[in-house]
Parts: structure tokens; sequence; C-alpha cells
């Protein structure tokens, strides 16, 4: 569970990091 907890840590960091992405993220989730 540590490396899913890891995957959607960076997947979010990643996701705050890009504000231009930040929408496809928000629709991904």
């Amino acid at each position: 569970m540590v490396l899913w907890g890891s995957f959607v840590f960076g997947f979010f960091r990643a996701s705050v990091f890009s504000h231009r992405n930040l929408g496809v993220f928000g629709l991904v989730i």
C-alpha cells in the first residue's frame, strides 16, 4: 500500500505543479 500511496502522492503533486494540466488531471479523476 506504500507504493500505491507514493504513486497517488506523486500524481497529485505533479498535477499541482503543472497548472496548465490541472484541468486534464481533474477530468481524469
